[in-house]
Formats: C-alpha cells, sequence, structure tokens
C-alpha cells in the first residue's frame, strides 16, 4: 500500500512539474514567474470546481466518499494525460516567427 501511495504522489508531483516547467517556458522573460505562480494558483482554484462535482456523484450515484474521490482522481488524471499527449514539443523548432 505503501509503495502504491507513493507511486500515485510521485506521477501527481512529476506531471505539476512537468506542467509548471512547460507553462513558464511558454512565455518570454520577464513574464515567467508571474506565469508560474498564476498557473498554480489555477491549479489550487480549481478544487472548488471538483468538490461539487465530488458531491454530485455521491448523491446522483449514490457512491461513496472513497468511490467518488477516485471516479473524480481518475477523470482528472485522464484529462492531464489527454492534455500532455496532445501538446505541441517546441524542442528544435525554430521560434523566430510572427504567428497569425
Amino acid at each position: 500500500l505503501l509503495v502504491s501511495s507513493s507511486l500515485l504522489m510521485g506521477f501527481g508531483c512529476g506531471y505539476m512539474s512537468i506542467f509548471v516547467t512547460t507553462a513558464a517556458e511558454a512565455f518570454g522573460t520577464n513574464l515567467r514567474v508571474t506565469v508560474t505562480a498564476t498557473i498554480t494558483n489555477f491549479m489550487r482554484g480549481a478544487i472548488t470546481l471538483l468538490i461539487p462535482l465530488r458531491i454530485w456523484l455521491e448523491n446522483i450515484f449514490s457512491l461513496s466518499l472513497f468511490q467518488s474521490l477516485i471516479v473524480v482522481g481518475s477523470v482528472v488524471f485522464l484529462l492531464a494525460l489527454y492534455a500532455a499527449s496532445t501538446f505541441h514539443e517546441t524542442y528544435g523548432k525554430r521560434l523566430d516567427y510572427v504567428e497569425e
């Protein structure tokens, strides 16, 4: 049980560090600190949307607290994996262009 919980925490922390690093690299030098702080605050603020979802799952589908947390966590983790897999990598790409 300890190994599996450590593994899950490692995935979560690793994803968060990649997420914040990717967000910081998408902006110029002057905005990196602002973007990094804002992204982490948005992540914490998203909890206010996830709590009503958990309560709704408990009431509508008669799930226990543990089951509803597993469902919400799985949905959020799958959305995060989808977002990470569809993100366009900029490594090796020429960045001296103007987007239209």
